[in-house]
């Protein structure tokens, strides 16, 4: 059923952003459940050539403007296909931080007024558990109903994949190829790692005061020397057996390009010297260091992403983020 059409005219070489639309944030209730809540998919036709990308966002809070703990950007499908293909399927696959996984899931769309079927066909990427690179792991195959989808999360057939790692327990390291008897519209969804916590011992929280001891972020960029973020006995202790180090005067900005639309202000900047476990990975200011509000941040920018003023990934302090602060944040949480 169409739930809405909404009309946008997009001024020459500009942009439209649903992101606080009145249109877009009144879309109908779809979901029997307390509160509006809408699920489907959307088709944007224009009068002159447009591309354009897809946002989800995952928030904590149940409005639109509610602070995001993830953020994942694909291009829009310019046209629907019966031959689709996904380069990269991972189940139980390791990830970042110690004990944690990677998952990530098909979600298929028919816009056709009868039901197709799809055939999904997953191949190893890797060697491994007695199987090849290129050898077929599995074929799926599922009828999505006229107007429907389907979604391989919480499936059997797809969290069955066969093991082929040479590992303890059943992981999969993959590709797949989809076949349909119409066309239909693709998206390959990531979902969010759950992480298991590393057994290291997690740093003290601590507030983060503000301007302590005249520290503030200084006009070349740097943190006065009076900042805990210079104090070595802050640093995490085991940077120098992992060939980790500090710059000293730590630097309190990253590049204009790394931030959405605004820029840190000179409090962001002092906020970033005056934060005692920043050396260890408390890049949100928080106090702590932890998976949600300081890794996936890193891991957002480390993937291409943009980030708020008020979050620095820079936990070493040379200006930029690299594999080197992620290490120290995955070691402190």
């Amino acid at each position: 059923q169409l739930l809405k059409t909404i009309t946008k005219t997009i001024p020459a070489y500009g942009w439209f952003n649903t992101y606080g639309d009145s249109d877009w944030n009144s879309l109908p209730d779809n979901y029997d459940s307390t509160g509006i809540q809408t699920l489907g998919w959307a088709v944007i036709t224009s009068d002159k050539p447009i591309f354009g990308i897809n946002r989800w966002r995952g928030l904590n809070g149940s409005t639109y403007s509610s602070p995001p703990v993830s953020i994942i950007d694909s291009n829009l499908i310019t046209s629907t296909n019966q031959t689709l293909y996904s380069a990269l399927i991972t189940r139980n696959w390791p990830g970042g931080p110690q004990g944690s996984t990677q998952w990530n899931d098909i979600l298929i769309a028919n816009p056709n007024n009868s039901p197709v079927s799809a055939t999904i066909k997953v191949y190893s990427a890797i060697d491994g558990a007695g199987k090849t690179k290129g050898q077929l792991l599995k074929t799926i195959t599922k009828t999505i109903p006229a107007y429907g989808w389907f979604n391989t999360y919480g499936d059997s057939d797809w969290n069955s994949l066969p093991d082929n790692y040479d590992s303890t327990g059943i992981q999969t390291l993959g590709w797949a190829l989809i076949i349909t008897s119409s066309s239909i519209n693709p998206s390959i969804t990531p979902t969010p790692i759950s992480p298991t916590r590393v057994s290291t011992s997690s740093p003290t929280t601590s507030p983060n005061p503000t301007n302590t001891g005249n520290c503030l972020c200084q006009s070349n960029n740097t943190c006065s020397s009076t900042c805990p973020v210079n104090n070595s006995s802050n640093y995490w202790s085991g940077a120098s057996n992992n060939s980790i180090s500090y710059t000293n005067p730590m630097k309190c900005v990253l590049t204009n390009s790394t931030f959405y639309a605004s820029l840190p202000n000179e409090g962001n900047k002092n906020s970033n010297c005056n934060r005692l476990l920043r050396p260890k990975g408390d890049i949100d200011g928080s106090g702590n260091v932890n998976f949600l509000g300081d890794y996936l941040n890193y891991i957002h920018i480390m993937s291409g992403g943009k980030i708020f003023p008020d979050v620095n990934p820079d936990v070493n302090g040379d200006g930029l983020v690299s594999a080197e602060d992620g290490l120290i944040i995955r070691n402190n949480m």
